[in-house]
């Protein structure tokens, strides 16, 4: 089945906010998609999205995809510049909370986690890229998860210069055992919408 679009029902109430219309959307934040997806395509041989994507709907099929895609700048230190709809409900976080935060953040504030991060980094940078990443990660309001298989890659700009590293993730294990995907990280928040939207909100 072929993505299909849900018109007018997505404006009514955006997760994003309302200040800034879809922020997913925007000039850079399209441009950062397009080398990421060519990096993946290129370094991975194999397609991050379906073929005959068009450019003009990449923001809206990397926004809905079936997996969670982080994207970070390799600034000083290493900070967000992206998230899809699935890691926004993985990592229990908004557009504006999680833009800007530094990525050391995604892990627990531990001396060995904090290390293994470092190194399979580092090990992108050197090989391009890295798959079958197991690791912990905590989500903004303090759930964790073990994230399973995960492929994490270089993006380079045009001119080859990689200035960012992106991580795609399919699957997890909550702290309880229980597995996680993005089919039910999906169902989750359409429930809740439901909820908030009635008024009869449960605790």
């Amino acid at each position: 089945g072929g993505a299909k679009r849900k018109g007018s029902s997505a404006k009514k109430q955006s997760p994003v906010g309302s200040q800034v219309a879809e922020p997913f959307r925007s000039l850079p934040v399209v441009t950062d998609l397009l080398c990421c997806v060519e990096s993946y395509s290129s370094k991975l041989q194999q397609p991050l999205v379906p073929a005959g994507t068009e450019i003009t709907n990449i923001a809206d099929v990397i926004w809905e995809a079936p997996f969670v895609l982080l994207f970070h700048r390799l600034t000083s230190p290493p900070t967000f510049c992206y998230l899809n709809r699935a890691g926004l409900a993985l990592f229990e976080t908004t557009w504006d909370a999680f833009v800007g935060t530094e990525s050391s953040k995604t892990a627990e504030d531990d001396a060995d986690v904090q290390r293994e991060r470092d190194a399979y980094l580092a090990k992108g940078l050197e090989k391009g890229f890295v798959r079958g990443i197991d690791a912990w990660r905590v989500s903004q309001k303090g759930k964790r998860f073990l994230i399973k298989d995960a492929t994490l890659w270089n993006v380079q700009n045009s001119d080859g210069e990689i200035f960012g590293q992106a991580a795609l993730i399919k699957s997890w294990e909550y702290d309880d055992g229980s597995a996680g995907d993005v089919a039910s990280l999906f169902a989750k928040a359409e429930e809740i919408a439901g909820t908030s939207s009635g008024g009869d909100e449960e605790g």
